[in-house]
């Protein structure tokens, strides 16, 4: 049998002696702590002082001569004390009384006409014409029409009835029902920008601040009765960028350049105007996408859809301007 013997550090070391005190002195600050656990879940380091009926007096276990602390037992779950032995407060009843009473979320859905009226700041009311419409009967002070200088233009604003909404195509509404489902129905597709044309053909959009068309993407605020929340994809995103571009921006004329161009510079102005024709417009000139798109995808659609306008213009213009001088050089 092999000796086996036990090799006892001497106490005169003084790096075994100094571990060995503050190992056992952590696990005596350690175990020395009174714990507070709240019922939000927290957990206080404290040394209790006090407990009485509805309240618990402490200090805090880090700053002991500092000040006494109170806290209601309706706070507290449990107190784990030093040497281990716990004291729970009843606790669920506790979290019951401690626990905020929930308000309900309640929200209120609109008629969507009401949205409507509310957006543009204006009343309607249907026409009792045959074809039927939809008119103008009170312009609010903060509705897009309240620019409306000149009573005369009031006037004539007052005459002319919706018939048409232009959303990238032109719909016919009789009544403020149809107006509100079209409406809610183009900007649930991406399209933020509409015109509202009269029986006449008169664009009311030349009534407001921005003549050239009217912004509808503060339906995203109204929970009306139309309100779609889902968001598009991607394609549906681009689609509507362009389709907001070509009613939002009208043309992009380079008809006249592109004929100046065709006439000094003949073939080599369509290349030029072409080239031209590539730089996309600032972003000060794009509108910012709804809420309910992609927005790069928007913003890239119409981008596209303005630089193939100003293309095809300018191109139409150099090919004008180069037959024209070819006609008056082959007439001398």
């Amino acid at each position: 049998m092999k000796n086996i013997t036990f090799r006892i550090l001497p106490f005169n070391s003084g790096k075994a002696f100094c571990l060995l005190v503050i190992f056992y002195c952590s696990s005596f600050i350690v175990n020395a702590q009174d714990k507070i656990h709240k019922v939000d879940n927290s957990i206080i380091e404290a040394k209790v002082i006090e407990i009485s009926k509805t309240e618990i007096k402490y200090k805090k276990f880090s700053n002991q001569n500092g000040p006494t602390y109170t806290i209601s037992k309706a706070e507290v779950e449990t107190i784990v004390y030093e040497n281990g032995e716990k004291e729970t407060f009843n606790a669920e009843n506790n979290k019951a009384e401690n626990k905020q009473p929930i308000k309900p979320v309640i929200i209120v859905k609109k008629d969507s006409v009401q949205c409507i009226e509310e957006l543009f700041g204006v009343k309607l009311e249907n026409t009792l014409e045959k074809e039927g419409g939809v008119k103008i009967t009170k312009i609010g002070a903060g509705s897009i029409f309240s620019t409306v200088s000149s009573s005369r233009a009031e006037k004539r604003l007052a005459k002319l009835s919706i018939y048409k909404v232009n959303n990238g195509k032109s719909v016919r509404v009789k009544n403020t029902s149809e107006l509100a489902r079209v409406l809610f129905d183009t900007y649930n597709h991406g399209i933020s920008k509409i015109d509202l044309v009269s029986g006449k053909g008169k664009r009311l959009t030349f009534f407001t601040s921005d003549s050239r068309a009217i912004d509808i993407s503060g339906l995203s605020k109204c929970q009306g009765t139309n309100t779609d929340t889902k968001k598009l994809s991607s394609n549906d995103s681009k689609n509507a960028g362009r389709i907001v571009e070509g009613i939002y921006t009208r043309s992009h004329n380079w008809t006249n350049e592109g004929t100046i161009a065709g006439m000094g510079l003949g073939v080599v102005g369509i290349g030029l105007v072409s080239i031209a024709a590539l730089i996309p417009p600032g972003q000060d000139k794009i509108p910012i996408p709804p809420p309910n798109v992609d927005a790069t995808a928007w913003t890239n659609g119409y981008i596209a859809q303005f630089r193939k306008k100003r293309l095809l213009t300018g191109v139409l213009g150099s090919i004008v301007g180069t037959a024209f001088s070819v006609i008056v050089y082959s007439s001398k």
